[in-house]
């Protein structure tokens, strides 16, 4: 006589269906929770997602976004971020390009009287400003040249007016491949930081000396040697380019806290 089969037990647990539809409704919970948080945002906890996630906690510090009918600053410090500051946020482009073509100008007309000054490069987040290292300073030295000093004090100038849009500064020097090897600089490396760090100390001791709109966390001071060039250095008019001191204007938060050789400018005596 046949043995009659068991029934299958059923598989113990939710079925797999429910899992995955479970994992769903909390996927689209989260989404909604996160539109509610968007839509009424502190300031407070907005700069700190800002410095959780780039480690610029002071990104918007320093900024008068008080009601001003001189300044175009809609915020206020502490005040809830409205569609207004955000519209602000998103729409700076025209912006930084009138900055771009100050700053061309500026150059233009520097380069203008004979001297091969300086050159600029840009993009949508960055602009640089490269100054010939020849003309700011004498071979093997970190001392500037007074006659060529003014246009240190002008590209400050022309950023000025665009300071809510610009998240930092950096001050690049950068030398040839030609080594050296004296008391002061053992390397190419403590001359370029050299250059740098003067041309900070020009700036902080004159055109920004207790100017609060230019906060020294605003700059970072850098010396890179050798190691970025921007031409061969087989000739003598490509290691003269190469010889030089870069403005680096950015508008994003800053993410180079963790670059080498990099001197926080309260660090410059």
């Amino acid at each position: 006589m046949a043995r009659e089969k068991k029934p299958k037990e059923a598989p113990k647990g939710c079925p797999e269906w429910l899992a995955t539809y479970g994992d769903m409704v909390t996927l689209v919970l989260t989404f909604f929770v996160l539109l509610f948080a968007f839509s009424s945002i502190d300031a407070e906890k907005w700069k700190t997602v800002v410095s959780s996630l780039t480690g610029n906690p002071s990104l918007f510090d320093g900024l008068d976004y008080s009601p001003n009918p001189v300044a175009d600053q809609p915020f206020a410090p502490g005040a809830e971020i409205t569609e207004v500051v955000l519209e602000y946020l998103m729409t700076n482009a025209d912006t930084w390009e009138e900055l771009e073509q100050m700053l061309r100008e500026l150059i233009s007309s520097a380069n203008a009287e004979g001297t091969s000054l300086a050159q600029m490069e840009s993009n949508a987040t960055q602009i640089k400003i490269n100054l010939s290292g020849d003309v700011l300073f004498d071979s093997g030295s970190d001392v500037l040249k007074a006659e060529n000093l003014s246009i240190l004090e002008d590209i400050i100038e022309e950023i000025r007016p665009y300071l809510p849009i610009i998240g930092f500064i950096v001050i690049e020097g950068h030398t040839d491949n030609v080594p050296i090897n004296t008391a002061r600089f053992p390397s190419n490396w403590e001359l370029s930081q050299g250059r740098s760090a003067a041309v900070w100390r020009f700036l902080r001791n004159g055109v920004l000396a207790g100017d609060p709109d230019f906060p020294p966390r605003m700059f970072k001071i850098a010396g890179y040697g050798e190691e970025w060039p921007i031409d061969t250095n087989a000739t003598p008019e490509g290691r003269q380019n190469n010889r030089r001191v870069t403005f680096s204007i950015d508008k994003t938060p800053d993410p180079l806290s963790d670059e080498p050789q990099t001197v926080s400018p309260d660090d410059i005596p």
